[in-house]
C-alpha cells in the first residue's frame, strides 16, 4: 500500500513538473559573429514534433494554419525585442532582419524550424580593447538557448587574449 501511494505521489509530482515546463523539447540556438564592421546574429528555433503546435500558435496570428511572411516577421520582431547587444558600452540596433521557415505541415512531422537573421553595424578596431555583450531573454517556447560567439579572424592577434564570460542568458567577450 505504501509503495502504491509513493508511486502515485511521484507520478503526480512528475506530471506537475511536465505541466510547469511544457516546452522542454524545443531547441533554440544562437550564433553571434563579430566582425570589424558588423555583428551578425542567427537564431534557429526547432521544436520537436510534440511542441510544433506551440510554435505555430505563436506565429499563426490569424489562425489560418499558415505562417505568412508578415506573421513570421512579427514573430521575429517579438523574439529580437528580447535581445540585448552592446559593443563597448553602446547598445546596438539589430536590423536587416530576415526570417524564414518551412511549411507548417513540416512542423507536424517534426522537421520544422524558424531561422531569424539580423545584423548590427559597428566599428570594431583590432588596435583597441573591445567588449561585446549579447543577451537573449525570449522564453515563450523555452528558457534554454545554446549561444555561441564567433570572433572574425581579422580581429584576433597573437598578442591579444580573448576572454569569453558566459552567463545564464548570453555572454560577454573581451578582446
Amino acid at each position: 500500500m505504501i509503495r502504491v501511494l509513493t508511486v502515485a505521489i511521484s507520478a503526480v509530482l512528475l506530471s506537475a513538473v511536465v505541466i510547469a515546463h511544457p516546452h522542454v523539447d524545443v531547441k533554440q540556438q544562437v550564433a553571434v559573429e563579430i566582425h570589424e564592421d558588423a555583428v551578425m546574429v542567427r537564431l534557429v528555433i526547432q521544436p520537436s514534433k510534440a511542441s510544433s503546435s506551440d510554435l505555430i500558435d505563436l506565429v499563426d496570428l490569424n489562425k489560418d494554419d499558415q505562417m505568412s511572411d508578415s506573421e513570421l516577421n512579427k514573430f521575429a520582431q517579438t523574439v529580437l525585442s528580447e535581445v540585448s547587444l552592446i559593443s563597448s558600452g553602446v547598445r546596438l540596433k539589430l536590423d536587416n532582419i530576415k526570417v524564414s521557415s518551412v511549411l507548417p505541415q513540416w512542423f507536424a512531422e517534426g522537421y520544422g524550424q524558424v531561422d531569424i537573421n539580423a545584423q548590427a553595424s559597428v566599428v570594431v578596431k583590432k588596435s583597441l580593447s573591445n567588449n561585446v555583450t549579447f543577451e537573449i531573454n525570449y522564453s515563450d517556447l523555452s528558457h534554454i538557448w545554446q549561444i555561441q560567439p564567433y570572433l572574425a579572424k581579422a580581429l584576433i592577434s597573437d598578442d591579444r587574449i580573448v576572454q569569453i564570460q558566459r552567463h545564464k542568458a548570453g555572454f560577454s567577450i573581451k578582446f
